[in-house]
């Protein structure tokens, strides 16, 4: 009877550690499709906002806010958007001086 409990008590931690293990493997596949989604956007923003006129001096404020799964990745993402759009106004404002 004792072989047959710890082998019980093996194989539920084996299932525990697989099922973890799928879990991270899940989490990181998810990761990059997000990132890569996240490239191929910023492409395609890139390449269009001098086409929208925004590039001439007139920046229109823009904030966004993803609802993602998990509040630090929302603020990690606004973060950014934030930041990449605080330093296209800088550029513009140089180039309205000069």
């Amino acid at each position: 009877m004792e072989g047959s409990e710890e082998d019980k008590a093996r194989g539920e931690r084996d299932t525990e550690e697989i099922a973890r293990r799928r879990t991270e493997e899940d989490y990181r596949s998810e990761r990059k499709r997000r990132d890569a989604e996240d490239a191929e956007r910023d492409g395609e923003d890139a390449g269009t906002e001098k086409a929208s006129g925004r590039g001439s001096g007139e920046a229109e404020p823009v904030w966004e806010t993803r609802q993602q799964p998990g509040e630090e990745e929302t603020q990690r993402r606004t973060e950014t958007t934030c930041h990449i759009q605080g330093g296209t106004w800088l550029m513009q404002a140089i180039a309205n001086v000069m």
